[in-house]
């Protein structure tokens, strides 16, 4: 179907195609015959856009009626009588053109929903000035040469312009969602092929140019009536009027190009054409008075509208959208009025940052609308609270709001008035019939008293103190003091020395023996990452570890210590420095967990090194797995798979410890040093550990012992049947390239009194027991 009706459009837009050619019909066969193609080229046209298609009929039966009635009217007669100039001709006319107008209007403004003043303006501005081509070039010729009355000349001249606007509707038409398609393009080359008629055939009137030029414009009638035929029958016309189609917007500089040439030309045309009579002068100037004053309030609507748009900007510029307040903008400027109105005085402005705790639960659990009225309903009542004080309220944006109090006075009143402020959003907010309980961080800032302060500055310190108060627990407020300033300026140096650590080389591997109790065997080392900068501090994890997670940078970090580890294991192995069955423990953060190509980068690191499976210990703390437990379950599982080995580290610590040995795929549990700290003096701490050696054993789970730093606390380790330890005792963390000596020194611990097996005696014996001091043990035990 849609192929037979393209072949249809082609067959009509080849007949036009013909008629431009060819010399149109003449007499009255001609007309007959021109009236029947007529006839039967709106009827097929009409009901395949209507029936087929779906257009409504309005526009094919408009179009191709108003086609055929110009093509039977607009034949010249051939004996040399001039063109027709009959009143009844011209109100023919006229009438189909408003018709084909008024139906196209209508369909601009169904649409749009409607015509602004810009829409109008511009409209009646097209309008004059199509009037004014038109009277000069058709309306005035007919009354000085043909002797017409004013009024049938301007009867006859009122085709052109309202040809133009037809022109200018189907453009909007288009630009308010007609798909931009063959049948669309086909209009407008019909519509533009009438428009073209009308202005020949008005200048054939008035005899500006000759009348032998009719035959053309038959012609070209003739082809507007078939490109129109074409584009109603054409498949993609249905298309082009699907409601469901997008507008366009119209390109500013289009419409004022468009409107510029409708008021130059005709004003320049008024110049260049001189008036030939008092009427003529009076209708130029008429209607050329019309013509600026439309262009003029075009352009007071378009300075209206700028200056409207411009405020409206200025406006989002300075206020949050969603809670009305001040943005940051408009803070920056607050502040900065403030402190030059207070810099010769003794009042002491503040500036309190208010964040909520925690916020991303609130968002996640009552959804991002909801969120949003608690936002709000904060707002309303920090702005209530500010208002009480006389201070200013700002959303410099998400959960953060910022207080200015320009008279606090001292930091004692300004931190008493944002206790009071912090108590008071301690109230529930009802959202929805839901009552919700927030907690606020509150970073509290005063002007210094010398007064060298930019605003910015004074917003970064009360930024710094709520951090600070995040940093301390939450749910409380820190007043800035230098030494905060201090703290951030060390982190940043630090941070941006870390990134390219790696590179740099000044990342490596200390490394801790973990030692069997029974036999005093080296089992295995745990690594512990040092950093040494360029300076040549060393830098402990306890001190970089935070913020190299805090800035992703613990991925690239912990692959390379994963590989690093293995790659000395390994070597040590070769050498023969430690047996082929020593372990290496790597401890993993949390991030490295949740990273979904953290089996592959293990796995990888296995390979390059050559280090068999079941010699790699991954040590993972409670926090990882309860943060994001399906995702720490997937991959520990992964990993586990390959035949690595899983330990707890720091167990006890926490109160889903237990739970988590029967979740996760574990081989080892590693009792945090809080416990073994006391396990020798302390009868609960030791009935706590042998409570967990006697757990993790009846689990088949291997048990070490960390922070072992005394004789008497392994004893009591060995006695209660722990597997392994480590600790100070035995040594300090060493480097890679001291292992040799270190591994010698170490080579006789097992005939050390305090390893291997001793009789169980009870806890009060043991604590009272002799023991050898640490000075026993010989030099080059414990290792630095």
């Amino acid at each position: 179907m849609d192929r037979a009706l393209t072949t249809m459009s082609w067959v009509w837009v080849t007949l036009g195609i013909i008629a431009l050619a060819a010399v149109p019909f003449t007499g009255t066969t001609g007309r007959l015959t021109a009236i029947g193609i007529a006839a039967v080229v709106c009827v097929c046209a009409s009901y395949v856009g209507w029936q087929i298609h779906g257009v409504t009929p309005l526009y094919p039966v408009v179009m191709l009626a108003s086609g055929a009635y110009l093509f039977t009217f607009d034949l010249p007669a051939r004996d040399g009588d001039m063109a027709d100039v009959s009143p009844s001709e011209a109100v023919i006319d006229v009438i189909a053109n408003l018709v084909l107008v008024v139906g196209v209007a209508f369909a601009v403004r169904a649409r749009r929903g409607g015509y602004s003043r810009r829409d109008v303006a511009d409209g009646l501005t097209v309008l004059l000035g199509a009037m004014v081509v038109a009277w000069i070039a058709i309306a005035n010729p007919l009354i000085e040469r043909r002797d017409l009355s004013a009024a049938d000349a301007i009867l006859n001249g009122l085709s052109l312009p309202l040809s133009v606007i037809l022109v200018v509707l189907i453009a909007a038409l288009l630009a308010s969602g007609l798909e931009r398609n063959r049948s669309t393009v086909l209009l407008v080359v019909a519509l533009s092929l009438n428009l073209v008629g009308d202005l020949m055939r008005g200048l054939i009137k008035s005899e500006v140019i000759d009348i032998g030029a009719a035959d053309f414009v038959t012609a070209v009638y003739f082809g507007a009536l078939f490109t129109a035929a074409a584009a109603f029958t054409h498949p993609s016309i249905g298309r082009a009027f699907d409601k469901r189609a997008p507008r366009i917007s119209v390109n500013a500089t289009h419409r004022l190009a468009v409107l510029g040439c409708c008021l130059l030309f005709p004003i320049a045309l008024v110049a260049a054409v001189p008036g030939e009579s008092t009427l003529d002068r009076v209708m130029r100037t008429t209607l050329t008075v019309l013509l600026i004053g439309s262009g003029s309030l075009r352009l007071l609507n378009a300075i209206r509208v700028s200056n409207r748009a411009e405020h409206e900007l200025l406006t989002r510029s300075q206020v949050d959208e969603l809670t009305g307040l001040p943005n940051r903008v408009q803070l920056i400027s607050a502040i900065g009025e403030v402190l030059d109105d207070t810099w010769r005085t003794e009042s002491r402005p503040s500036l309190m940052q208010v964040n909520l705790d925690r916020f991303k639960n609130i968002n996640d659990s009552l959804g991002h609308e909801l969120a949003n009225e608690v936002l709000c309903e904060l707002g309303a009542r920090l702005r209530g609270l500010a208002r009480d004080i006389g201070a200013h309220i700002a959303r410099p944006s998400g959960d953060e709001f910022v207080i200015l109090d320009r008279d606090a006075g001292s930091p004692a009143h300004a931190f008493a008035r944002a206790e009071s402020i912090h108590a008071a959003l301690s109230e529930p907010f009802v959202v929805d019939g839901v009552s919700v309980f927030v907690t606020s961080s509150i970073g509290l800032a005063v002007v210094p008293k010398n007064r060298t302060i930019t605003p910015e500055e004074f917003l970064r310190r009360a930024d710094i103190a709520t951090h600070r108060a995040k940093a301390n627990g939450r749910n409380c407020i820190a007043l800035f003091d230098e030494s905060m300033q201090t703290s951030v300026t060390q982190r940043m140096d630090m941070e941006n020395a870390l990134y390219g650590a790696v590179e740099r080389r000044e990342l490596r591997l200390y490394h801790q023996p973990i030692v069997e109790i029974e036999t005093g065997r080296i089992s295995g080392f745990e690594a512990l990452i040092r950093w040494r900068r360029d300076d040549g501090t060393l830098i402990a994890p306890a001190d970089f570890i935070f913020i190299a997670e805090d800035t992703g940078l613990i991925n690239t970090i912990g692959a390379w210590a994963l590989l690093e580890a293995l790659t000395e294991l390994r070597r040590w192995i070769n050498e023969g420095i430690v047996e082929d069955t020593t372990t290496i423990s790597v401890n993993v953060s949390p991030r490295q967990i949740a990273d979904p190509h953290f089996a592959d980068i293990v796995q990888e690191a296995l390979t390059r090194s050559g280090v068999p499976p079941h010699l790699l210990w991954l040590e993972v703390t409670e926090s990882m797995m309860l943060s994001e437990p399906e995702i720490a379950r997937s991959t520990l599982r992964r990993v586990r798979a390959m035949g690595v080995r899983l330990a707890l580290d720091d167990f006890g610590t926490g109160y889903s410890s237990l739970s988590l040995l029967q979740q996760f795929p574990l081989q080892r549990i590693k009792i945090d040093r809080a416990f073994i700290q006391g396990v020798a003096d302390r009868a609960n701490d030791r009935s706590l550990v042998r409570t967990i050696v006697a757990m993790g054993s009846s689990m088949g789970l291997d048990v070490v012992a960390e922070g072992v730093e005394s004789i008497h606390q392994l004893r009591v380790l060995r006695d209660i049947g722990c597997d392994k330890a480590q600790g100070y005792l035995i040594s300090h963390p060493i480097p890679a390239d001291a292992m040799r000596s270190t591994m010698v020194a170490l080579s006789d611990l097992g005939s050390l009194g305090f390893f291997g097996a001793a009789t169980r005696t009870p806890d009060a014996a043991v604590t009272q027991a002799p023991l050898p001091t640490r000075t026993s043990v010989r030099p080059g035990l414990v290792a630095d």
